[in-house]
């Protein structure tokens, strides 16, 4: 027997666009994005600014983008101290 899935309603214009996004990524049912997950969500983005807002200033300078990978290549030590450090807080 088939199941019926549910399409989730169309959001509307005033809708946030995190709550855009999971209206249309939703296959659940409706279930509502909780508290917990928000929160987790907050952590894990604000852990992570400095790094994406690191990575968008290298994006100013082509050339000090080229010569930044050339004079320091990325190795596992480095990936794993930054995981540490983005996982501590």
């Amino acid at each position: 027997m088939a199941t019926s899935r549910r399409i989730p309603a169309a959001p509307t214009s005033e809708a946030s666009e995190a709550e855009r996004f999971f209206a249309v990524g939703a296959s659940d049912g409706d279930e509502p994005i909780d508290d917990d997950f928000r929160f987790v969500l907050g952590e894990l983005l604000a852990a992570y600014k400095p790094v994406l807002e690191a990575d968008l200033r290298r994006t100013e300078s082509p050339d000090a983008l080229i010569k930044e990978a050339l004079d320091h290549a990325p190795n596992c030590e480095d990936e794993f101290a930054q995981a540490q450090a983005l996982f501590e807080r």
